[in-house]
């Protein structure tokens, strides 16, 4: 059937056919038997390749007339209109059209969804700090708006990484700053002021504490980095900070996103191959506990209960936030007072050559004691006391003083605090010798460095 065409049907020699119907009507068959299949057929001859032969064979054209496809031959050219082809090709590729149609759908409705708040939300969050943002926890933390832009850092040459993730007002949903170089985490904690960190201890075992403004840091040590210039171990400071906590399910958000962007951090500037654990499920920073003056002899501020106390010190508590691993410890001892609790004297113990170095902000005081000639020492005065120590190979310092000088007002305090200078002094020098033994024996440190009476600072 050399002679076929794409539409199925016979076709004679074009030159024959011009050649017998000269009017262009076209040569019509001898009979309906040879024109249903014998080999000497012929039909009208139209452009489409079909013939005007009713009895033509199934083969050529369909019962209304319309060309049906067959398979080519060599060489033969495609005929029939742009349409007729297209219906033919669907009629072939039913199936395959209709995914290809599917497909085209749902990548446009996904580009789309993309291209929408919602979905320029879920590429955010799977993008900020680089992927690691735990999902459901950024959903709690992100209490209002829709998420605009990120940014992250990696500099493990200096030592530094950071990632940040705004919403479309503009404000901080989640900030990251990790740091492992001595000056840069004194820098970021010299900011704080020394009244009052720990805000809050953190739960478990985890090496930090929590501000009052929405911020967790933790210090994990850096084995893998070795020691700094000075020769001391390496530790990585990372603050995590989210702000306008309000409920408890946003500060456990906050602990979990801070432990997880902190084994993060550490990886990225090859800190340690160790993890720290997760807090348990609902765990949030505390205060501590507040136990009365009388019972703090069993607790880590026991230095503090045998602090002299005048008449008017009812209702003495103390304020205990101190833990196994926190850089920062402290103690704080409070009295009733009319409008509430009003603070005496503070018990600190900074851990880490960054709290050893640090100004404290506002007040213009070093962090550890030192001489007339600058030299960081243990001295003590009327407000103040200092004491040192090595814990872990780092240093530690301890610090005594009243609260700004003693209570609010004059009256209060001369009835709680010893009458005079030479006696406030003695107070704080024994006080803070007493603490800082009983850290160095809890913590196993060495090379303790106590006050003694001639160590006392010049008026």
């Amino acid at each position: 059937m050399a002679g076929e065409g794409i539409s199925g049907g016979r076709t004679g020699d074009p030159d024959e056919g011009a050649a017998e119907e000269p009017s262009g009507t076209g040569a019509r068959g001898e009979g309906p038997g040879e024109g249903a299949g014998g080999e000497g057929a012929a039909g009208e001859v139209r452009p489409g390749g079909g013939t005007s032969d009713e009895g033509a064979s199934d083969e050529g054209a369909s019962r209304d007339g319309s060309p049906v496809s067959g398979p080519p031959t060599a060489g033969a050219r495609p005929t029939g209109s742009l349409g007729q082809r297209a219906r033919a090709w669907l009629r072939r590729h039913r199936k395959g059209a209709w995914a290809v149609v599917g497909v085209v759908v749902v990548l446009a409705a996904g580009a789309g969804l993309l291209q929408s708040p919602a979905g320029q939300d879920w590429r955010l969050a799977r993008k900020a700090c680089e992927g690691k943002l735990p999902g459901d926890d950024l959903e709690t933390l992100r209490t209002a708006g829709h998420l605009e832009d990120e940014e992250t850092f990696s500099a493990p040459q200096v030592g530094q990484y950071g990632c940040l993730l705004r919403n479309d007002e503009g404000k901080v949903v989640v900030s990251v700053q990790a740091f492992t170089r001595a000056r840069d985490q004194r820098r970021v904690l010299g900011r704080l002021g020394e009244e009052a960190p720990p805000y809050r201890l953190l739960p478990g075992a985890l090496p930090g504490y929590a501000g009052d403004d929405g911020e967790i840091h933790l210090m994990p040590e850096c084995p893998k980095l070795g020691k700094d210039t000075a020769g001391d171990p390496r530790r990585m400071l990372v603050t995590t900070w989210v702000p306008f906590l309000e409920s408890r399910a946003e500060r456990a958000a906050l602990l979990r996103t801070a432990v997880t962007l902190t084994n993060h951090a550490s990886e990225r500037l090859g800190c340690d191959d160790r993890q720290l654990a997760a807090p348990r499920d609902g765990a949030v920073p505390h205060d501590g506990a507040q136990v009365r003056l009388a019972e703090v002899s069993r607790t880590p501020c026991a230095a503090l209960s045998r602090v002299p106390l005048g008449e008017g010190a009812e209702g003495a508590k103390v304020r205990v936030r101190v833990s196994e691993r926190t850089p920062v410890a402290r103690c704080s001892l409070s009295v009733s007072g009319a409008d509430g609790r009003r603070p005496v004297l503070d018990l600190v113990a900074w851990y880490g050559n960054w709290g050893a170095d640090s100004d404290a902000q506002g007040v213009g005081q070093d962090r550890r004691g030192r001489d007339a000639d600058g030299d960081p020492t243990p001295v003590w005065d009327a407000s103040r006391a200092w004491a040192t120590a090595r814990c872990g190979g780092e240093a530690a310092s301890f610090d005594a003083h009243w609260h700004s000088g003693g209570t609010a007002d004059g009256r209060a305090e001369r009835r709680v605090l010893p009458r005079t200078d030479e006696e406030k002094g003695t107070v704080l020098r024994e006080t803070v010798s007493r603490f800082a033994r009983d850290e160095a024996r809890r913590r196993g440190c060495d090379g303790l460095d106590l006050p003694g009476a001639d160590d006392r600072l010049p008026e």
